[in-house]
């Protein structure tokens, strides 16, 4: 089936691609940009559909190519991220880190894209941009989610991960005492809870004393947020249930102080969620998973939890 846009417009190539589990759980934390794992791609595929199909009644964007959908699929485990072109066109893709990205680089492409597309993400993107790079060239850069927080929840749902926390946690330990972002101590302290790496955990711990000793907005970002959710995060996973779900429900109206999309810090409540339910408290678990149902109807995540509601 073609893609048609909001004016009825069809689209005569689509550059698919698909995101996979399989590669990108192999990330490590806060890469260096010149060493971002290849691939998060795993297929792209232009499909030529019967030229009869474009319609334009712009003369002077006949010449063009233009991009006039995007959408993602998928769940966590895969995604996919399709864009409809008026022609077929060469792309180039390759990865950066720090933030971990797909890059897709086409040529000169006018976007006409609904306002404010891509802000919310899906899946393995958390959110995507476009726009013209350079003379003669157009980039789709996808921003991906952070590999500790996919890890996490892949176990949340009960997936064995192997033995991939290793990995992550060498690559966190060099940052465990950098004690300036807040965001990065809780995907740190993931790491090492689940690698079992107390003496890199007892360094992160030292690091937020510092910085909520501070005077600065990172000093906020840890003493309101950062601090708090790493103490609910080793609660949970020493089995203390009750003591992750008190201090996650004190702080997850305010997660948006410490930074990241809402995606990631979707990650907090989904944590919630599974700590009522080990916990046995059939109320909260209920009334969490009913505000999920309303909050986020088309989420995968929230499958698992439909029942309760």
């Amino acid at each position: 089936m073609p893609f048609i846009d909001g004016r009825g417009r069809k689209a005569s190539a689509l550059v698919t691609i698909h995101l996979a589990v399989a590669s990108f759980c192999f990330a490590s934390g806060p890469a260096k940009a010149q060493s971002a794992p290849q691939p998060f791609v795993t297929h792209v595929q232009p499909v030529q559909a019967p030229a009869q199909q474009v319609v334009s009644a712009e003369p002077d964007l006949i010449a063009a190519t233009i991009a006039r959908t995007a959408t993602l699929g998928g769940d966590e485990n895969r995604t996919q991220f399709v864009a409809g072109l008026s022609k077929a066109v060469k792309v180039n893709i390759f990865t950066l880190a720090d933030p971990y990205r797909v890059v897709v680089e086409l040529p000169e492409v006018k976007f006409q894209l609904p306002q404010g597309l891509g802000k919310n993400g899906h899946g393995l993107v958390k959110s995507y941009r476009y726009g013209l790079f350079m003379a003669g060239k157009s980039r789709i850069v996808l921003e991906m989610i952070d590999a500790s927080a996919l890890l996490w929840r892949l176990e949340l749902r009960g997936v064995d991960v192997g033995a991939r926390w290793s990995a992550l946690a060498d690559a966190w330990e060099a940052h465990a005492s950098s004690d300036n972002y807040a965001f990065n101590d809780v995907h740190a302290a993931m790491a090492f809870l689940r690698a079992g790496r107390p003496a890199a955990l007892a360094t992160l711990l030292d690091s937020q004393g510092r910085a909520m000793a501070r005077e600065d907005d990172n000093a906020i970002f840890t003493s309101r947020v950062g601090h708090p959710v790493t103490r609910a995060l080793m609660a949970f996973d020493a089995g203390l249930y009750a003591e992750a779900a008190n201090t996650l429900r004190s702080v997850r109206n305010g997660a948006a102080l410490f930074g990241g999309s809402h995606a990631q810090r979707d990650l907090l409540d989904l944590t919630l969620i599974e700590a009522a339910r080990r916990l046995g408290d059939a109320r909260l678990y209920a009334a969490l998973s009913a505000e999920r149902l309303v909050a986020r109807p088309g989420s995968p995540w929230t499958l698992p939890v439909s029942a309760a509601a």
